[in-house]
């Protein structure tokens, strides 16, 4: 059978340089051991996949042309001994003029005109082409030892001068899969991006600006001028302690992120335990009367109505009512039993017949178990709205009534009811876990809080509206 035109012979075919696709680089590995040294290079960078042939043909080029760079080494010093002394300077020339003028080596030394007066034009280039290859070798390192540190589940070690703002959307990735698989809502996950992005900002607005991670280690003042900067706002704008704290804590959790993923060797020096202390407010709860809450009962749907019902008789939040679990509701009984995410406490609550009702109605229409997982993200603000609607409160009002003013008004009523007589059942009623008496009487005794909360749907009288 006749040779097909065009082909590689045998021979040609056994010097092909062997590659070795990589995914994570997207590239092909090719490596050439040259006097007992082996050296690698990446080779054909953006390809597609190991079948692409564009890519693999710029692969092959690249790695012939490596090859042929290493292997002129010997030749070139073995030329430049048989006409000078000057061995480096006409090593230098002969690759120079290599680069310069795009001609194979070997051609280049057929040609060579020795003189020992390079032109800084030859020169200038010959040093960047020397600090690619170096360049080259140092990711080629690099990516070797995050192979290895994965191969051991670490998390790889990165370079110091990636970018603060690359590495804080980084971050508030790896947030967003932490806090859902932990059941939280969006406002609070949509927290750390609020919060980090004005820390970014101020370190790339600072003398001098601060944009990579070296940077932030260098100058580690900065940090404390942030928490300074922090304060400073809040006094002049009239913030909440709650909302500096929020800020500092953000940059405090970002700077840690840094740290535990080899970004930052340590800490800032200005990171201390004091760091996001500024003391925070004392909560002014806000409460409804018996009269509003029958107006927004009767003007509200059973969606709403539900959401209301939960506030009162069991004092839950939205962050409560997402987390709530089917397998925690036994309308048999007519109660709920469930581990309080918030503080990972017992909370146990009687549910008033007009809760069963609208909650045993809502579990029949949604089959998940998480019956208020999808389409209540936001809830508290459709709720909120609602209530400014119907009582005709204007947005930018204060104090104005938020879906958190059911829980506040629950408990406040309960309180009232025991009188003082049974103080444990309003902390029962409320899931709080830092009273050891509070304690005590989940786990032992809910007899009192069961018979406070039928008054208490007696007071409110929902059942009959």
């Amino acid at each position: 059978m006749a040779k097909r035109r065009g082909g590689r012979s045998s021979k040609q075919r056994a010097q092909a340089p062997k590659l070795r696709w990589n995914d994570r680089e997207r590239c092909w590995r090719f490596r050439k051991t040259i006097h007992g040294k082996e050296h690698a290079f990446w080779v054909g960078r953006g390809g597609n996949g190991p079948d692409d042939e564009v890519a693999y043909a710029r692969a092959v080029q690249e790695a012939l042309l490596k090859g042929e760079l290493l292997g002129a080494g010997q030749e070139l010093r073995a030329f430049a001994g048989r006409h000078t002394e000057h061995i480096e300077v006409v090593a230098l020339q002969v690759e120079d003029l290599h680069r310069f003028f795009n001609r194979p080596i070997r051609e280049v030394l057929e040609r060579i005109v020795v003189d020992q007066e390079i032109p800084d034009l030859l020169r200038r280039a010959w040093r960047a082409a020397v600090l690619e290859e170096a360049m080259e070798a140092k990711d080629a390192r690099i990516a070797e030892l995050e192979a290895m540190l994965a191969a051991h589940g670490r998390a790889a070690v990165t370079d110091s001068t990636a970018p603060l703002a690359d590495l804080k959307t980084k971050w508030v990735d790896s947030v967003k899969n932490d806090k859902k698989s932990a059941g939280q809502s969006p406002n609070y996950i949509g927290s750390f991006k609020t919060n980090i992005e004005p820390f970014i900002e101020f370190l790339a607005e600072h003398d001098p600006q601060i944009l990579l991670t070296r940077d932030l280690e260098a100058n580690w003042r900065a940090v404390a001028d942030y928490r300074e900067h922090v304060i400073e706002t809040a006094n002049e704008k009239d913030r909440s302690k709650a909302w500096s704290k929020h800020r500092l804590d953000k940059a405090r959790l970002f700077c840690e992120y840094l740290v535990k993923n080899a970004y930052l060797s340590m800490l800032p020096r200005a990171i201390d335990r004091h760091w996001s202390r500024v003391g925070v407010d004392d909560p002014s709860p806000t409460f409804f009367t018996i009269e509003e809450i029958h107006k927004i009962w009767d003007a509200a749907d059973d969606r709403l109505r539900l959401i209301m019902a939960l506030g009162l008789n069991a004092g839950y939040r939205q962050a409560d009512l997402l987390t709530l679990e089917r397998g925690e509701i036994n309308l048999d009984k007519g109660e709920i039993r469930r581990q309080r995410r918030k503080r990972n406490t017992a909370q146990a609550h009687k549910l008033w017949p007009v809760t069963a009702k609208l909650l045993k109605a809502h579990l029949k229409a949604v089959p998940d178990d998480r019956p208020f997982g999808a389409g209540y993200s936001n809830i508290g603000r459709e709720l909120t709205t609602f209530v400014d609607k119907v009582l005709t409160k204007e947005k930018n009002q204060d104090p104005r009534r938020t879906a958190k003013s059911f829980r506040s008004t629950g408990a406040q009523e309960l309180e009232r009811i025991v009188l003082g007589i049974a103080p444990h059942v309003v902390d029962q009623y409320l899931a709080h876990g830092d009273k050891k008496l509070a304690r005590h009487y989940r786990e032992q005794e809910l007899a009192a809080l069961y018979d406070a909360l039928d008054r208490l749907g007696e007071f409110f009288g929902l059942d009959g509206r």
